[in-house]
């Protein structure tokens, strides 16, 4: 009987001990953030992961036990509230302090009210992944204070292999001749600006606004007067827009998912991400 009780107590205690069972001090929001907050944390702890589902950050629902581990956390990396709208009331009632925003990085000095309505997909614009993973490697720092040099170190590989990717997939883009292009999303707002792609038209400037007749006929006539063109359509939208602006036989068409649902939460995950992102972008405006 002794024996029996001896293993159900160390039972319990190594499961008490189990990183899966303990209260993360870091909790993410999206997968593209949390893979940059685990490359920043290699070898001294693990994040935890709110929105693992292949579920739009819109409609994402938070169970109780997430939302607990929301309250516990120590630090709460996320976009704001166009990305995670969600999300947006849970985090809003944290204390400021704790909570850490990529639209608030690149959002000052604007009204919060605006801010709301504006592309926030920040995080496809490598150049301003680098300038939040700063921002974060600060924070992580006052956290771990025990760990400021390995998150440093961290930092700087970090760096080295983002700018790398930025320069990796400039390259790729300027060395296509491109087709016209449209866009059902405007997810990829930053990537375009960043690296200079100008869509012909965009179907849905955000996913609650759904077009209007007038505005699909304007695009058709566009696309009529072209040979070939190229459509780039979210993985997470309702295909039904790419087949109805698909009005020729040889259009290319790329789904694309620019909120990494369907990459898995692992190492290297952001720059798996671009990289795809990357690809499927050159394959479709490549003129073949």
């Amino acid at each position: 009987m002794r024996n029996s009780k001896t293993l159900l107590i160390l039972l319990f205690l190594q499961i008490l001990c189990n990183p899966l069972f303990a209260d993360e001090k870091v909790v993410v929001s999206i997968k593209p953030l949390y893979a940059i907050t685990q490359d920043l944390l290699k070898g001294i702890d693990q994040p935890g992961l709110l929105m693992r589902q292949k579920v739009s950050p819109h409609h994402f629902t938070l169970k109780p036990s997430q939302a607990k581990k929301v309250q516990q956390a120590e630090l709460i990396v996320w976009v704001g509230e166009n990305i995670e709208s969600a999300l947006a009331k849970l985090f809003h009632q944290q204390p400021p302090e704790k909570m850490l925003s990529m639209s608030a990085l690149f959002q000052q000095g604007k009204h919060q009210q605006q801010s709301i309505h504006q592309n926030q997909h920040y995080w496809l614009d490598v150049s301003k992944m680098i300038l939040f993973s700063n921002k974060l490697a600060q924070r992580l720092q006052a956290l771990y204070p025990q760990h400021k040099t390995t998150i440093q170190k961290n930092l700087s590989s970090l760096v080295g292999r983002l700018q790398a990717l930025d320069k990796q997939i400039q390259s790729d883009l300027s060395a296509i001749d491109k087709l016209p292009f449209i866009l059902i999303h405007n997810a990829l707002y930053w990537f375009n600006q960043h690296y200079q792609l100008k869509p012909l038209a965009i179907v849905q400037h955000s996913e609650h606004q759904k077009p209007s007749l007038k505005h699909l006929l304007k695009i058709k006539q566009q696309l009529a007067r072209l040979d070939h063109y190229c459509i780039l359509a979210d993985r997470q939208m309702n295909p039904k827009w790419a087949r109805i602006l698909s009005i020729r036989n040889h259009t290319k068409v790329a789904y694309i998912d620019p909120a990494g649902l369907f990459i898995e939460p692992a190492e290297n995950a952001y720059f798996g991400l671009m990289q795809q992102l990357d690809k499927s972008i050159m394959q479709c405006l490549t003129r073949r």
